[in-house]
C-alpha cells in the first residue's frame, strides 16, 4: 500500500471540460505556472489536420457529410493530444513534477472514456477542471470577443466549435448539462469563470484533487468546507514484514516509509496507511494511548479560547506549503498537530463500533459553511472535528465530545455513568405536538434533554445525565 513506491503514481493528468469561451484557455495557463507544466491544446493539433483533411465547404456538398468530417477530424485531434499527453509524462525527468495539462472540450463521452483509458494504462491521476459561465450575458461577450479576434487573425475561427452565439446556445441545449459518468478514480473541481476567485485558490483545490486517491467532487465557488477537508481513512495494519504496506512486493520497490507524527521509519509492527494519500503513522503514534481525556468546556488544546485561531506549540508546514506553515491551510493544521501529538488521529469509542477519524478544518472557510453540528450534544463546531468514515453511518463529533471519558461519577447517583449515543431513533417529526420529547429529563439537573442527544446513563436504574451537566464528577 503506503510503503510501495511507484513511479505510476506521481503521474498526473489535469484536463479542462467546458464550452466554448468558458475560460478553460486562461484557468489552464494558470495551472500550467503553478504546476511548471505544459498545457497541450486541442485547437492546435485541431488546426494542423484540418488544414491538411479534405474538408470541402462547397454549397453542393450536404451538412452531414461535413459534420462528419469534422467529427472525424475532432476525433483524430484529440487521440493525439492524449498520445503527447503520455510522451510528454514519459519524458520528464523524475526529480521533475510529473504534471500535464490538456486544454479541450472534453464535452463528448467517447473522448473522456478514450482519457480514462490513456491514464489508466500509465497509471496516471486524472483530475477534470471543469469550467462554466453561469452568468449568460458575461459568457455572450466572450464568445463575441473571441469571434472577433477569430476574424482578423490570419487563423481561421476553428470549424469545430459553434460559429454564432445561437449555434452555441443549441449545442449547450443540445448536451444539456454535458454530465456522464466518469470513473472511481477520477476528482472534479467545478469553476464558474464568471465569478470572481483568487488564482491561489483554484490552484490549491487543484492540488488537493491531485493528492488524494478518492474520488471527489468540489465546487469552486460553494465555499463549503466539506469541499475543502478530507478526513484520512487509516486502515490499520498488523505485517510485521513490510512496514505496514500490506504489499508481498519485493523488497527492491519499496522505499523506507516515515511516520508522519515521529518521523522515525516504520519498519514493522501495526501501523496505519491513508487509502486516500500518502500519510503512514506507527499505531501508537496514531491513537495515543497515553493521552488524557478533554473535561467538559475545556478548549482542545490547539484552538484558542478567545479568537477560535490554531496556537499550536510548534508549527509545521504541509507539503503544499514549502515556504512555511500557512494558518489557513487545514494540511498544515493537521501536520502540526500530528508532530506535536496533541490529540489522537484515531479514536475508538467503546459505545461506537466503527474508528473515528480526525480532521482540521482550514481557517479560510472558517464563517462560511464551514460549520457542522455534533451529532453528540447538538453544538456547532468550526476548528476540528472527529468522523466515521463507514458507509451510512456519518457520525461527527466534537473533539471535546469524541475525547471525553467513557465513564463517569455523577454527584447524584450512586453508580457509574457509561456514554451512551441515543437507544432509540430520534423522532421523524419536529412538529409533531403529540410527541412525548418533554419526558426527556436529566436526572442529574432535573432540566429536559434532547432525545437525539448523547447522554451518560446508568443502564441498571435507567439514570440519564446531559453529556455537560453541572453534576459531573471525574472518575
Amino acid at each position: 500500500m503506503a510503503a510501495v513506491a511507484s513511479q505510476k503514481e506521481k503521474l498526473v493528468i489535469i484536463a479542462m471540460k467546458g464550452h466554448t469561451c468558458t475560460g478553460k484557455t486562461r484557468i489552464a495557463n494558470v495551472l500550467a505556472q503553478k504546476f511548471e507544466c505544459r498545457v497541450i491544446d486541442l485547437d492546435d493539433v485541431y488546426d494542423c489536420f484540418s488544414d491538411h483533411m479534405i474538408i470541402q465547404q462547397q454549397q453542393q456538398q450536404q451538412q452531414r457529410q461535413l459534420q462528419q468530417q469534422i467529427v472525424q477530424c475532432l476525433d483524430r485531434s484529440f487521440e493525439s493530444v492524449c498520445r503527447i499527453a503520455v510522451k510528454q509524462l514519459e519524458l520528464i525527468p523524475v526529480s521533475k513534477n510529473k504534471t500535464t495539462i490538456i486544454d479541450s472540450l472534453l464535452l463528448l463521452q467517447s473522448h473522456m472514456e478514450r482519457l480514462l483509458v490513456i491514464s489508466k494504462s500509465i497509471g496516471a491521476r486524472l483530475v477534470i477542471v471543469e469550467c462554466r459561465a453561469r452568468e449568460k450575458y458575461e459568457w455572450e461577450q466572450r464568445f463575441i470577443r473571441a469571434q472577433k479576434r477569430g476574424t482578423s487573425s490570419s487563423t481561421s475561427y476553428c470549424s469545430y466549435k459553434p460559429s454564432t452565439w445561437k449555434d452555441l446556445q443549441l449545442e449547450t441545449t443540445r448536451l444539456g448539462k454535458y454530465e456522464y459518468d466518469t470513473s472511481e478514480d477520477v476528482s472534479k473541481l467545478v469553476v464558474d469563470t464568471t465569478k470572481h476567485f483568487k488564482d491561489s485558490r483554484l490552484c490549491y483545490a487543484v492540488e488537493l484533487l491531485c493528492k488524494y486517491k478518492m474520488n471527489l467532487s468540489m465546487d469552486l465557488q460553494a465555499g463549503a468546507g466539506d469541499s475543502y477537508q478530507v478526513v484520512h481513512k487509516l486502515t490499520l495494519s498488523n505485517d510485521e514484514n513490510d512496514g505496514g504496506s500490506g504489499s508481498s512486493s519485493s523488497s527492491s520497490s519499496r522505499v523506507v516509509v516515515s511516520c508522519r507524527a515521529c518521523l522515525k521509519s516504520i519498519s514493522s509492527g501495526p501501523s496505519y496507511n491513508c487509502s486516500h494519500c500518502d500519510l503512514s503513522l506507527h499505531k501508537l503514534c496514531a491513537e495515543l494511548p497515553d493521552k488524557k481525556q478533554l473535561l467538559p468546556h475545556q478548549n482542545p488544546p490547539f484552538v484558542d479560547p478567545n479568537s477560535h485561531k490554531f496556537i499550536f506549540p510548534e508549527t509545521h508546514r504541509c507539503k503544499f506549503h514549502p515556504e512555511g506553515f500557512d494558518s489557513t491551510c487545514h494540511d498544515c493544521a493537521f501536520e502540526s498537530n500530528l508532530r506535536c501529538a496533541l490529540v489522537p488521529t484515531v479514536v475508538y469509542l467503546e459505545c461506537h463500533q466503527h474508528p473515528l477519524f480526525f480532521c482540521m478544518i482550514s481557517t479560510r472557510n472558517l464563517g462560511h459553511n464551514s460549520h457542522f453540528q455534533c451529532h453528540a450534544c447538538g453544538n456547532v463546531g468550526g476548528e476540528a472535528f472527529y468522523a466515521c468514515q463507514a458507509p451510512n453511518c456519518g457520525l461527527i463529533l466534537h473533539v471535546n465530545c469524541a475525547l471525553l471519558p467513557p465513564t463517569r461519577e455523577d454527584i447524584h447517583h450512586r453508580h457509574h455513568l457509561s456514554l451512551t449515543p441515543p437507544p432509540l431513533p430520534p423522532p421523524h417529526d419536529d412538529d409533531d405536538d403529540d410527541d412525548d420529547s418533554d419526558e426527556y429529563y436529566c436526572n442529574s439537573c432535573e432540566e429536559t434533554r434532547n432525545p437525539r442527544h448523547w447522554i451518560y446513563y446508568c443502564e441498571k436504574c435507567e439514570f440519564a445525565s446531559h453529556l455537560y451537566c453541572d453534576g459531573f464528577s471525574p472518575s
